[in-house]
């Protein structure tokens, strides 16, 4: 025998029960219906689905004192009086009276969670795979060898690549310089050059020039005078690109008194590149250029070879043998020193691959040597003071000879360099 439920409030009633006590509505065995027949009609909410515990639908008592009476089992069938009571309930209304959801609400409300659920895991899943993320393996790669990887914009240094050293900007040069800095070797460095077309197919730094504008002087031709050459004051690498300038723009005294007495480190050129000179450079380079460390003779008149020392400088001079190469010069007045001579200027540095690839020695003259100043060809200064003398400076004659010095209190032209 079917269970027995309220037609109009759903109360579970006595199996033979013909009306609900409660609301006077009939019942299942009232109306003529099974259970199943009323869920499928919609004629009643939730039958024998309806859970059980706090708030829900109270059920009958299923011991014989709830039974109704005998008399009213032996009562005959129930007149067909359905469409005369009050409208059966829908599940919706059931669950509004008794304060629950109904199983449409219910799914509505789980479908809606779900949803929730696998959006959140969705961006959670999408952050966490871009916080994680790893690099390619040419990345990886790159990375570990120390090489850089070309970028959208051209070049492995981030810079589009251009045709020739005038092209590029102080600024897209500079950044190039430091991607070099970065590199593990020179000839790393040298390979980004090439690549940027600052030096040859053969790794050799070309005759090309950029200017660089001195105010109250004009605009002044820098050449590459080397790749990954000056080390850098901070101690943290070697600059990637050094100038040199291609003329001798202006004229200066290397002192103001007849001596070398402290060298380079000491002396009026010096200060004069660092403070007159560099204030004039365009404000565009100057805030690019790097201080390096130049080492040189800083005494004067020694055979001490612990006596070449560093300056930190952003301009400066090149020493003797930066410009020459390693010098075998005989010291007629001084010959049983010349070996101590030599070697001492031999510490202010390494000859410049610019130079170099010229062929310049320390002996001849050479075209390469010969700049142009203020007023035609010029001797120009080295910051190098001549350790036998207790006057001179080393210089580059008109004739494009290293092999000769000048009294400090004398105007010479001079060559400048700074690092990128």
């Amino acid at each position: 025998m079917d269970t027995i439920f309220c037609m109009n409030c759903g109360r579970q009633l006595s199996e033979d029960a013909l009306r609900c006590p409660d609301c006077g509505a009939p019942t299942l065995r009232g109306a003529g219906l099974t259970s199943d027949e009323a869920f499928e009609t919609n004629e009643i909410a939730w039958l024998d689905e309806a859970p059980t515990g706090q708030g829900e639908p109270p059920l009958a008592p299923t011991t014989d004192a709830a039974a109704p009476p005998e008399s009213e089992r032996d009562q005959g069938p129930v007149p067909s009086v359905v469409s005369e009571v009050q409208a059966p309930i829908t599940e919706e209304e059931w669950a509004d009276r008794h304060g629950r959801p109904s199983r449409k609400s219910i799914a509505m409300i789980a479908a809606g969670v779900a949803a929730a659920i696998l959006i959140v895991a969705g961006v959670v899943f999408a952050i966490g795979t871009g916080a994680s993320k790893e690099p390619a393996a040419s990345e990886q790669a790159a990375a570990t060898s120390g090489e850089a990887t070309t970028t959208d914009e051209g070049g492995s240094a981030g810079v589009e690549v251009r045709s020739g050293l005038a092209d590029y900007s102080w600024p897209e040069l500079s950044i190039i310089a430091r991607e070099m800095t970065h590199r593990a070797t020179r000839e790393d460095a040298l390979a980004l050059a090439t690549e940027y077309h600052l030096i040859d197919e053969q790794g050799h730094m070309s005759e090309q020039t950029k200017d660089a504008v001195i105010t109250g002087v004009g605009p002044v031709p820098m050449r590459l005078a080397d790749v990954f050459h000056d080390r850098l004051a901070d101690g943290e690498g070697t600059a990637g690109l050094t100038f040199l300038s291609a003329t001798a723009p202006i004229s200066h005294q290397m002192k103001l008194n007849e001596d070398n007495i402290g060298g380079w480190e000491a002396s009026q050129l010096r200060s004069y590149l660092s403070s007159e000179v560099l204030s004039s450079l365009e404000p565009e380079l100057r805030s690019l250029i790097v201080t390096v460390d130049k080492r040189t003779n800083n005494v004067g008149q020694t055979t001490n070879i612990d006596s070449a020392t560093s300056t930190l400088d952003m301009l400066w001079a090149p020493s003797i043998v930066e410009v020459c190469g390693q010098v075998p010069w005989e010291w007629q007045y001084d010959p049983d020193n010349t070996a101590a001579y030599n070697a001492l200027l031999g510490a202010e540095g390494v000859q410049y691959a610019c130079y170099a690839e010229m062929g310049i020695g320390s002996t001849e003259p050479n075209v390469g040597l010969m700049l142009a100043g203020t007023e035609g060809v010029t001797s120009w200064w080295t910051r190098s003071s001549c350790p036998s003398d207790a006057q001179g400076f080393w210089v580059v004659n008109e004739e494009g000879n290293p092999f000769s010095w000048s009294s400090a209190i004398d105007q010479r032209g001079v060559c400048f360099g700074f690092c990128l």
